[in-house]
């Protein structure tokens, strides 16, 4: 390494190989190996909610279990959610809620439990490895139920990976089960859409799936991942949804060891791949050796007109 900067030294010295002295200097980054990767932070944002006579309420600021629970005049409501960093972020919500004696589909002065609990993780991710596109394998589990459609609840749940503006997301996938003014209970799923339609026994529904498929990422390039659940009720229901997508360079890889995956700090094994540097690829040796070799030719050109370094 000394040798080449002594190089570079004596080119900038005489002043004749601008151009090579530009080259020689844009490749030392690549022959001393990449820098490690910072990517920003994981955001946590969401609660969860219950509340009959005496609302309780947590908000959510990293993974862990978080539970509530309130009752009153027989009735009662709880919620919890569990969130997931490994190896990446994942969200689970259940919501019940149960209705008193003497409820008439919760008018005001009788008893009944309502819940919320609304969430979303947003991180980064990067695909590190030679300029250009890698088959990364998608394997996101989505789900989401209600097990009374004669109560008003919520039951949602999205995964999304866009780059630069969510509304034009690279991938996007959801279960959305609603209840009162809203839209049928639907789904997409990997681009394949559907209508959910409701248990004629139990008259409950139930969505999800999981979407697997291998999606042609830019390299070292830094996209957002986006998951949120969501899960609400009033009377005498339970709703669930979750959400958990993970990421792996396909197994379809060449030389699969020339890539790494960085991700945002303090999600999964981050605190490793995110300083893990790619291997020398095939690209990489052969740029060196060829300016290995132009650099011979000069040290020679210099040599026979009698100037030294």
């Amino acid at each position: 390494m000394k040798k080449a900067w002594s190089l570079i030294n004596c080119v900038l010295q005489h002043s004749k190989f601008p151009m090579m002295a530009g080259a020689l200097l844009a490749v030392m980054p690549m022959l001393a190996g990449a820098s490690s990767i910072s990517l920003p932070a994981a955001t946590y944002s969401g609660m969860v909610e219950a509340g009959v006579s005496n609302p309780q309420t947590k908000y959510v600021t990293g993974p862990g279990t978080y539970s509530v629970s309130d009752s009153g005049n027989g009735a009662s409501a709880s919620s919890t959610m569990t969130i997931s960093s490994q190896p990446f972020p994942s969200v689970s919500l259940v919501s019940t809620a149960t209705t008193g004696p003497n409820d008439s589909g919760g008018a005001q002065g009788n008893p009944y439990g309502n819940t919320a609990a609304p969430y979303q993780i947003a991180y980064s991710i990067e695909f590190l490895g030679p300029q250009g596109t890698v088959p990364v394998q998608i394997n996101a589990t989505l789900a989401a139920s209600v097990s009374n459609s004669n109560a008003f609840a919520f039951a949602d749940s999205y995964f999304n990976v866009f780059l630069g503006t969510p509304s034009h997301p690279e991938i996007e996938d959801y279960v959305v089960i609603q209840y009162g003014d809203a839209p049928p209970p639907n789904q997409e799923i990997a681009g394949v859409s559907q209508l959910l339609t409701a248990d004629p026994n139990t008259g409950a529904y139930s969505g999800g799936g999981t979407d697997s498929q291998v999606w042609l990422a830019q390299t070292n390039t830094i996209y957002t991942v986006a998951l949120s659940a969501y899960t609400a009720t009033l009377g005498n229901t339970q709703v669930a949804a979750s959400v958990d997508p993970t990421f792996q360079i396909a197994s379809s890889v060449t030389d699969p060891a020339d890539y790494s995956i960085a991700i945002s700090d303090g999600i999964g094994d981050s605190a490793e791949t995110t300083s893990i540097a790619p291997e020398p690829t095939t690209a990489t040796l052969a740029l060196c050796g060829a300016f290995a070799t132009v650099c011979g030719v000069f040290r020679r050109r210099m040599k026979a007109r009698g100037r030294s370094c």
